[in-house]
């Protein structure tokens, strides 16, 4: 048998530009590859599931994590799988599952640091593209002033066209857009 199939868990660090480790976790395959905001860093490879997690709790130890204010990391557990050091899994009954299941039910999940300025900041970028975005027919960010049932003068849109009037020019004179334009030139 290959060792490799035993051997196949790393540690990994994400990291900021200027080389400041913010969370140390165990993995294998593409796991550490699962952000694109921070930098990657493998820190060992081809461990053994155990001596991945000592590593993971160690490293942790190590640097500390930041809400129980011991260090810089942002782990909020002290490593090993789930929490619990050198993977040992507890088994929960299904009832404890239940209670724990029960007691977050209506809990907002807790949002990340910078979340609120984050979204805050998007909704005007997303304002101010809305504002300039261009509409067929219109300016850009105006909206045309007969907006709802539309009645327009027929007769004046055919009047325009035979004096030679663009689409465009007429689009603009009448306030329409090109599709209305169109409708009312069909021969």
């Amino acid at each position: 048998m290959s060792n490799t199939i035993y051997n196949r868990f790393y540690v990994y660090a994400w990291y900021k530009n200027d080389g400041t480790p913010v969370y140390i976790g165990k993995g294998s395959g593409k796991r550490a590859y699962r952000t694109k905001k921070w930098n990657v860093q493998i820190v060992a490879s081809n461990l053994s599931e155990n001596d991945a997690l000592a590593f993971e709790i160690l490293l942790i130890n190590k640097l500390g994590r930041k809400w129980n204010n011991t260090g810089i990391l942002s782990n909020v557990a002290e490593g090993g799988a789930a929490g619990n050091p050198l993977g040992r899994r507890s088994k929960l009954s299904e009832e404890s599952k239940k209670k724990i299941s029960d007691s977050l039910l209506g809990k907002a999940a807790p949002k990340p640091e910078g979340f609120s300025e984050k979204c805050r900041e998007n909704a005007v970028k997303r304002k101010a593209y809305l504002a300039t975005k261009h509409t067929w027919g219109h300016l850009k960010g105006v909206s045309p002033p007969n907006k709802g049932h539309r009645k327009y003068d027929v007769e004046k849109i055919k009047r325009l066209h035979d004096n030679g009037y663009t689409h465009e020019q007429i689009q603009k004179e009448i306030g329409c857009g090109y599709n209305t334009v169109r409708r009312y030139l069909k021969p």
